[in-house]
C-alpha cells in the first residue's frame, strides 16, 4: 500500500484506471496541495494556477444526493448553491433524489465535457460516482455528506461542507485507493 496524505481534494480516477493497470490493486497517491496528477504518467504534476485554469476552461458539475446524510439537505444545498455561484467557469448543480439516476447524471457531467465533478453525498453516492468516472480523466471532488462518511475521513476531507469545499479550491488531485470487483468500483469496506 500506499501511504495516504490528508486533505486530497480530489480523485483523478484516470490514475486510478492506470495505477489498477501498473500498481498492485489499491497503490495510489494522495495529497493535499500542490499539483494534479490528471495530467499523463504516474505523479505528473500542474502548478495551481493551472487546476484554476483547467476548472474555468472544461468547468465543474456538482452532483448532490439530497436523501444523503442526517436530514440537512436543504441547508446543503444552498450553501452549494453559493459556492458554485462564485466559481469561475461554467458550473452546474445536478440534484438527484434519493441517488436515482446517479450514474446517469454522472455520465452526462462527464459527455458535457466537465474537468470535474464534485460529489455531495455519502460512501455510497461517491462509490457511485467514482465507478462512472474511473478511466475518463474528469477529476472528483468528495463533499462527504452521508452518514459516516468513511472514504472522506479516510483523506482527512473536513466532514463540514465549507471545510470541504475550501479543500476542493485549494487542494491538488491525487489518486486514491479503490476497489474493483466484478467491473464495479468500491472506495471502502
Amino acid at each position: 500500500q500506499v501511504p495516504v496524505c490528508k486533505q486530497a481534494p480530489l480523485v483523478t480516477l484516470r490514475s486510478i484506471c492506470r495505477a489498477l493497470r501498473t500498481e498492485p490493486p489499491g497503490a495510489l497517491r494522495v495529497a493535499p496541495k500542490g499539483a494534479c496528477s490528471a495530467l499523463p504518467g504516474p505523479g505528473a504534476m500542474m502548478k495551481d494556477t493551472e487546476l484554476h485554469d483547467s476548472l474555468m476552461h472544461k468547468g465543474a458539475c456538482l452532483i448532490a444526493n439530497d436523501a444523503s446524510g442526517k436530514g440537512e439537505a436543504a441547508e446543503r444545498l444552498e450553501l452549494l448553491r453559493g459556492w458554485l455561484e462564485r466559481q469561475p467557469g461554467r458550473t452546474a448543480l445536478e440534484i438527484v433524489h434519493r441517488g436515482e439516476n446517479l450514474s446517469e447524471v454522472a455520465r452526462r457531467a462527464v459527455d458535457d465535457g466537465y474537468g470535474t465533478v464534485i460529489v455531495a453525498g455519502g460512501d455510497g453516492t461517491i462509490s457511485t460516482v467514482a465507478g462512472v468516472l474511473a478511466g475518463t480523466g474528469v477529476r472528483m471532488g468528495v463533499i462527504p455528506a452521508g452518514t459516516f462518511n468513511y472514504f472522506a475521513r479516510g483523506l482527512g476531507i473536513p466532514e463540514d461542507i465549507e471545510g470541504a469545499l475550501d479543500v476542493i479550491e485549494t487542494g491538488v488531485a491525487r489518486p486514491a485507493q479503490i476497489g474493483r470487483i466484478n467491473d464495479k468500483v468500491f472506495l471502502n469496506n
